[in-house]
């Protein structure tokens, strides 16, 4: 899993995502039948991925590779396959990578199909505000891409925040509430009006009035909050550092704030 953030103000994105890999499979316990579980977890994933040098990017979170390959290695393909000068809206671009993707995960997992997500998000051409679109898998028809915040039916744009992946401790904190603890209160039922007793919890955010510098570190904080809860939860930590974090804007295109360099860990130092 993983947490990934989209943030979308009137200056422009800001897209985050930690770094954990999680690989799962079966593995001997002792004389026992082989187990399904946990098998490694990696910490250094690649989860926000530029498509050429458009002002455009993608997050993807859930499972993290596809046979041999990474989700970025596979957006990376396809962005490949592009043309240097952007040439296609953002609906284009979406329906294009769906297609990609989706031709590569039927059959990659049998019956068994995990869930995988890709946010889409940047420029149309000669188009001020950017767009987001939300591709899902297992594969839904491409018809069925998601436009994340569309303009209101006036022309307005809409703004604000999306998280997806192991997003419980952003949900507490946020909403002032888990969804889970609905069932155990009300056993017998929600009541009508629980949405509305519900509303004040929520913290008041003003995204229309937001900075850009501003929706970047929102987007750290809230990746923060899940990768602390990952770290001091008892249970395996599908969240972890460090935290990508890129911008994309109509006239600076895509542009890193922090991403991961090769080089050697620190868990790893070397003696010269």
């Amino acid at each position: 899993m993983t947490i990934a953030i989209a943030v979308k103000v009137s200056e422009g994105l800001v897209l985050a995502a930690d770094s954990a890999s999680i690989v799962e499979g079966e593995f001997l316990a002792g004389e026992e039948p082989p187990q399904k579980g946990v098998i490694q977890v990696y910490s250094h994933a690649t989860k926000v991925t530029p498509i050429r040098n458009w002002p455009v990017g993608v997050i993807n979170w859930g499972v993290g590779q596809i046979g041999n390959r990474t989700i970025e290695s596979l957006v990376r393909e396809y962005a490949n396959g592009l043309s240097e000068t952007q040439d296609l809206d953002m609906s284009e671009v979406a329906n294009g990578l769906w297609a990609f993707v989706a031709k590569r995960y039927e059959g990659a997992f049998g019956d068994d199909e995990p869930v995988l997500g890709l946010q889409v998000a940047g420029y149309t051409p000669d188009v001020f505000f950017p767009e987001q679109y939300l591709l899902m898998f297992p594969p839904r028809p491409a018809e069925e891409i998601v436009n994340v915040r569309p303009d209101k039916p006036d022309g307005t744009p809409q703004f604000g925040a999306n998280w997806y992946g192991n997003t419980d401790a952003i949900v507490r904190l946020y909403f002032g509430m888990d969804p889970g603890a609905v069932p155990r209160l009300f056993p017998d039922g929600p009541p009508n009006d629980l949405k509305g007793r519900l509303a004040g919890l929520e913290y008041p955010v003003i995204f229309e009035a937001m900075p850009l510098q501003d929706a970047i570190d929102f987007a750290v904080w809230l990746a923060e909050v899940t990768i602390g809860r990952f770290r001091f939860v008892a249970g395996v930590a599908t969240a972890l550092g460090p935290v990508d974090v890129a911008v994309i804007t109509r006239h600076d295109g895509f542009r890193w704030v922090r991403h991961k360099e090769p080089e050697i860990s620190a868990r790893h130092p070397v003696l010269y």
